[in-house]
This record gives C-alpha cells, structure tokens and sequence, in this order.
C-alpha cells in the first residue's frame, strides 16, 4: 500500500534471482515484509498474483560497489496493489512495473525513471 491507502496483508511475494525461483514468502498482517538480497543478479519481485492483480519490480545489484559493497543497502518499496481483471490492465501488468539498478555516482539504488513513467503510462491508458 501506499501512504495514502490502508495496508494490506499477508500479500504474496515471490523473488527470482536471475530467473530461478528461490523465495516465496507472505508479507504480515501490516503489509511488512523483509528480504536479503545478495550483490552481483538481477532479482525479479512479484507482489500479488491472488486476489490482487500481481506487480514485478527488477532490481539489478550486478554493479554494486563502494560503501555499499562493504556495508550493505537498505531499500523499502511501497507496493500499490489493486484488484482488477481487465485484460488490457494485465497486460501492461505483465512486465515489470519498475526497474532499479545500482548508480556508481550516487552510492545508491535509482530506479530507472523512464522506464517507470512509461509503464505507468501505459496502465494509466489501460484503465480507461
């Protein structure tokens, strides 16, 4: 959920590290959840996928150094879930919503911001 929106709990979370299943785990009740990743894959998350229409997010650690290397990154993801059937929603659905990736400059994780204004775009379009 968003701050904005009541939590939703006991979301289903699944996380593939370079395409091979190795997590599958439910938020709490308060929509918390925590994960480890390790540095040097491309991580793919899933949120939803039950009654909710299930979101990906690609988070890429291949490139981490630094600080970061040395003492680790803390990231929160504030995942809105929604229900819906509508095809064309599920198509856009079907690609990661968002991609984050380790910027060398700043020391720190960025999300690729056209990509997600793109496919926010493109869900915009699809829920007309």
């Amino acid at each position: 959920s968003d701050s904005s929106e009541k939590p939703v709990g006991l979301i289903p979370i699944t996380l593939h590290i370079d395409t091979i299943l190795i997590s599958q785990i439910e938020s709490a009740r308060n929509g918390h959840y925590q994960l480890q990743l390790e540095y040097d894959h491309v991580y793919t998350l899933s949120f939803g996928g039950t009654q909710y229409m299930k979101k990906t997010i690609v988070i890429d650690t291949r490139e981490v150094s630094g600080k970061t290397l040395r003492k680790g990154y803390r990231m929160d993801l504030d995942i809105s879930l929604f229900f819906n059937d509508d095809p064309e929603v599920a198509l856009v659905l079907s690609q990661p919503i968002a991609k984050a990736f380790f910027d060398k400059k700043s020391d720190q994780f960025v999300f690729d911001q056209e990509y997600v204004e793109e496919r926010l775009r493109l869900l915009t379009l699809a829920f007309r």
